[in-house]
């Protein structure tokens, strides 16, 4: 993964254009897929609109396709549309989100996917990938470092968290452009990409 690479918005020469549940978004056109994973960004808004990304994702590939969701996406995706076919992933309830963020990393939630992809035999080559998309370049690369292999599936805009999330490094692509490129050296130096 080139340091540099995709540090505030994914982009690729195969991303279209989508139009699903009256939303536009950005997808590499693929065909049938086995599972959406999602990775949350913060803990406010942006998982919001990520619970909506999986939503349109379903409604564009299969609407029975299984999700594999962080736990803040999760919550506000059962809160919108329901449990079927949708599983959290990796945080104790009874834990604050504080801890919980510190706790399980991007690779911690692809790690923990790809257990879940293995357990209910689908297929790990076929994902759709939702993540903000700052933060796509990475999912994508830890993902083949742990085995997975997806399509990106993105909002048309890059927007950021409210200012009131306790993940500081989402409010804004300055404070993302710095977290990010502390956490692909980091990724780098342990040989997670």
């Amino acid at each position: 993964m080139g340091l540099w690479k995709n540090m505030l918005d994914y982009s690729h020469g195969s991303l279209t254009e989508i139009v699903a549940a009256d939303r536009k978004y950005r997808a590499i056109p693929a065909e049938k897929r086995s599972v959406i994973v999602g990775t949350a960004f913060g803990t406010t808004s942006c998982n919001e609109r990520l619970a909506d990304t999986v939503y349109g994702a379903r409604m564009h590939f299969d609407p029975e396709l299984p999700a594999i969701l962080q736990k803040e996406i999760f919550d506000r995706y059962v809160q919108l549309y329901g449990v079927h076919k949708t599983i959290s992933v990796g945080t104790d309830n009874n834990k604050d989100i504080s801890t919980v963020v510190s706790e399980i990393d991007t690779k911690g939630v692809l790690s923990i996917a790809r257990d879940i992809i293995d357990e209910n035999y689908l297929d790990r080559e076929r994902l759709v990938y939702v993540a903000h998309p700052a933060h796509m370049q990475r999912v994508i690369e830890v993902g083949k470092k742990v085995g997975l292999s997806g399509v990106p599936f993105l909002e048309q805009e890059v927007q950021w968290s409210n200012s009131d999330d306790r993940q500081r490094w989402t409010i804004s692509a300055t404070r993302w452009f710095f977290r990010e490129l502390l956490a692909r050296v980091h990724h780098k130096w342990n040989g997670y990409t």
